[in-house]
């Protein structure tokens, strides 16, 4: 094929500010990485702080999870909904490096509307949520899933296998037995080795078609990546 390794869906909701901003974070780790050099990140939301490092260190707990979970490479994409703390870099980078795809939509009110038309499309056997600016973003996207079982089930999301929570924007976990803590994703990581991290980071080859998702997304938008991904 003669896509590129990453395709980037930017914002077209207002033109003169295209999003593209995680896409270029990660090429900014890549550059430091290469150089020596170990900048620091600020999240404006909570102010959190982690150097490019500490970024890559977690990521990589979070790849060993991805491939412990059973994501593909090439196919596959974690959605991320609602986490406004630097853990979405964090993911991010972890996607990338092993060639799973990335899906971080802005949920615009009507919140249980916009997921119920948007989310479905990805079709994420992953799902990590968080709190949003006001909080509203977790509830909405609760009232989607049955919250009588102990593993995700919903008619409106019915790919969705795993699903975690950020816990790092506000002290507090999910009563939920279906969700775990975002720290859970890094545990079930602990039975992927070093090696075959490695190994899954060198299997990403430029016909594995990443879509990368950011911002503001309109429905049209979504329908486009559910059509290129058949």
């Amino acid at each position: 094929m003669s896509e590129p390794l990453t395709k980037s869906y930017v914002n077209t909701h207002d033109p003169e500010h295209p999003v593209q901003e995680d896409l270029v974070l990660y090429q900014l780790f890549e550059k430091a990485r290469k150089e020596g050099n170990d900048g620091e990140l600020l999240s404006l939301e909570d102010m959190g702080r982690m150097t490019a490092s500490q970024v890559y260190d977690k990521a990589d707990g979070y790849a060993k999870g991805l491939l412990a979970l059973g994501l593909t490479p090439g196919e596959d994409i974690l959605t991320v909904v609602g986490v406004p703390t630097l853990e979405a870099a964090c993911l991010f980078t972890a996607a990338t490096s092993i060639g799973v795809g990335y899906a971080h939509p802005y949920i615009y009110a009507p919140m249980e509307a916009t997921i119920s038309r948007i989310v479905p499309l990805l079709e994420s056997k992953v799902l990590v949520a968080g709190e949003g600016r006001g909080g509203h973003i977790f509830t909405a996207l609760l009232s989607q899933f049955d919250d009588v079982k102990e593993e995700p089930s919903s008619s409106v999301l019915p790919d969705v296998k795993h699903m975690f929570y950020d816990n790092s924007y506000k002290d507090r976990s999910p009563t939920q037995k279906f969700i775990n803590n975002l720290d859970k994703l890094r545990q079930y990581g602990e039975s992927i080795s070093d090696q075959q991290l490695e190994e899954a980071r060198k299997s990403v080859k430029p016909e594995h078609i990443m879509h990368h998702l950011f911002s503001s997304v309109l429905y049209r938008h979504a329908t486009n990546l559910y059509r290129n991904k058949r």
